[in-house]
């Protein structure tokens, strides 16, 4: 009896999880961002991401030592903190 109630909590679990997954990626209904604002809006992150990445790069490139390089880094990550 106890095997068959914790074999049947399981088994809803295991499948209650990915519903639950699914309806968390369900575009927002009503007014909200429609798919190509907020294709636009992912393009424009990752497009700073990247020009922040290429930056710290450059920088990285250009050290002399180590302390220049930790510069770069201690840079990139205010960088992403202050785009949060």
């Amino acid at each position: 009896m106890k095997r068959t109630v914790i074999a049947a909590i399981v088994l809803l679990l295991a499948f209650a999880a990915p519903v639950i997954a699914v309806e968390g990626d369900q575009p927002p209904k009503g007014p909200g961002l429609n798919f190509d604002q907020r294709k636009a809006q992912f393009l424009k992150m990752f497009d700073e991401r990247i020009a922040n990445i290429e930056s710290t790069k450059t920088c990285v490139q250009a050290a002399k030592n180590h302390e220049e390089i930790k510069a770069c880094l201690e840079n990139r990550k205010a960088e992403m903190q202050k785009n949060r």
